[in-house]
């Protein structure tokens, strides 16, 4: 009974003739009665902040994503994109965001999508649910800089495009506050909150990453994000979601990065060449386009995956190479029709998918 809960009896320490809890110089310990031991040495019993931070969790997790705050730190195509899907799914939901740029705080505020803004951390208001939508070594700095201080019961997400280094960063976070990673599989090759739009997420793959302490209250927020935006939850490990991602999101980046800078260089021959190119270059050549400080971040911090998927690249375009230059047409077509079956494949695939969560929404 004179054991500090808190500290599960490890609270307890001398100081004079009086023992005290470890923990009082917290903010408002809450203090038992007086009692004396048979030796009559005054001792302090602690009843503490404890037994209300154990009565605060539970509360907090009973709460679903329409009754939580919500923060957003970085109100660019992804930022401004979820801070608009979540409005217009939650119009009461309160939302406060951080940008740098001034200009940006002002119009989510004007246009009624945040209800309070920032250009300096911290947030105005304390929120339940922070989610950082930043360039992936932004919230790295973030979490270092800021993590330690965050509140005990907040709920961490993120939206950044690699997860092993953000979700290693998101499990050094004090105890108390949850953390769940996430990476919704959209975008654009414009940024900036002018960029975002409310059905940015709709009919796509939202990638989850719990810790392995992330309760199952942290989860099930994070999958309510996923879905309340339109979009499909699919939980993965941070080490498979790099590999996975390496193959159909950074190595097309640099596909379609080198296709844009060969193009270029028989463009500054022959000027003409703009003048014959068509959609079917345009298309190809789309993901040129991304923001480069983005892919940066991206690529130096999923470095290994993406060169591993670079050798293996190179492989399949040398064997293709290999039939072409040995004028070998069988060989050719037979492994072109391959790679076409499979993209018929994907294409029916994800077609199918979109009917089925057409229906899904139409039937609720």
């Amino acid at each position: 009974a004179l054991r500090c809960g808190f500290n599960r009896g490890r609270g307890l320490r001398q100081r004079g003739s009086r023992r005290h809890c470890a923990h009082n110089d917290t903010a408002e310990p809450v203090f038992g009665p007086l009692f004396f031991d048979p030796r009559a040495q005054p001792v302090l019993v602690c009843v503490l902040s404890f037994r209300r931070r154990c009565i605060f969790d539970a509360k907090q997790h009973e709460k679903r994503l329409a009754e939580l705050s919500v923060g957003i730190v970085g109100l660019g195509l992804m930022g401004g994109s979820l801070a608009r899907a979540l409005r217009l799914t939650y119009p009461n939901m309160h939302i406060s965001g951080l940008d740098l740029d001034r200009e940006t705080v002002q119009q989510a505020r004007r246009s009624a999508i945040l209800d309070a803004g920032t250009t300096r951390w911290p947030l105005p208001e304390a929120v339940d649910l922070l989610v950082l939508a930043l360039p992936v070594r932004a919230i790295l700095r973030f979490l270092r800089d800021n993590g330690p201080t965050l509140p005990r019961g907040t709920l961490v997400m993120d939206l950044g495009s690699t997860k092993t280094d953000i979700c290693q960063a998101l499990a050094a976070l004090p105890a108390g506050v949850e953390a769940v990673g996430g990476h919704p599989m959209c975008g654009k090759e414009r940024a900036g909150w002018s960029a975002g739009e409310a059905t940015l997420f709709r009919h796509s793959t939202f990638v989850l990453c719990p810790l392995p302490n992330s309760s199952p209250w942290a989860l099930s927020i994070a999958r309510e994000v996923a879905t309340s935006i339109g979009a499909r939850p699919l939980r993965l490990d941070a080490q498979r979601h790099d590999r996975l991602v390496a193959a159909i999101s950074h190595l097309p980046y640099l596909v379609s990065a080198a296709l844009m800078a060969t193009a270029a260089a028989i463009g500054r021959e022959d000027p003409l060449l703009w003048e014959v190119a068509a959609s079917g270059f345009r298309d190809t050549s789309r993901l040129a386009g991304s923001d480069v400080t983005m892919l940066l971040d991206i690529l130096r911090t999923n470095r290994e995956p993406v060169l591993q998927l670079l050798r293996q690249y190179e492989e399949t375009l040398s064997g293709l190479q290999a039939f072409l230059q040995a004028d070998d047409e069988l060989a050719l077509r037979q492994a072109l029709q391959q790679i076409r079956r499979r993209r018929k494949w994907y294409v029916e695939r994800e077609t199918r998918m979109r009917q089925m969560e057409t229906w899904d929404e139409e039937r609720t």
